[in-house]
């Protein structure tokens, strides 16, 4: 792929706000979409399928993925989806500059376990199904990120 090519594929726009620097978007197979074109951003994008099952593509290797399983999509990775046969399907897409989890001063911690997943010399698995040892833990996050923004969302709706 041509850099002209690839550079047309970047998402771009802000991610969340000051008060929560992310971003949680519902996605609805087919309501919303049944696929959803070759894309790619600078933030890490974390997907929980609530419901149903769909093919989730990534770096062109395909994944079937299904209900319960937890997809990690690393920053610069070019991804797609599309539905699987018909099936309805729920996600929840979680995405974030990694700079909320280095913030702005480089620290040990940060060089260890951050900087790797944001220069992508460390790869996580893409997806996270029940039988991972660390899925309760990871799942348990997940759905405290989801569940917070939701929170904030009824928040400001009910200053404005």
């Amino acid at each position: 792929m041509q850099s002209d090519e690839l550079m047309s594929l970047k998402e771009t726009g802000q991610k969340g706000d000051f008060l929560l620097p992310y971003e949680v978007s519902k996605t609805i197979m087919p309501d919303y979409y049944t696929t959803f074109p070759m894309h790619w951003h600078d933030e890490m994008e974390i997907v929980f399928v609530e419901q149903g099952e769909y093919i989730e593509s990534v770096d062109f290797e395909e994944y079937h993925v299904k209900s319960g399983d937890i997809v990690f999509i690393n920053p610069s990775m070019l991804h797609s989806f599309r539905q699987f046969e018909n099936k309805r399907t729920v996600f929840r897409s979680i995405i974030f500059n990694m700079c909320l989890l280095t913030g702005s001063n480089t620290d040990a911690c940060s060089i260890k376990y951050f900087v790797p997943f944001a220069e992508n010399s460390y790869i996580s698995p893409v997806v996270i199904s029940s039988d991972h040892p660390h899925y309760s833990k990871i799942r348990r996050i997940v759905l405290n990120m989801i569940s917070l923004y939701d929170e904030k969302g009824e928040i400001s709706r009910s200053t404005s």
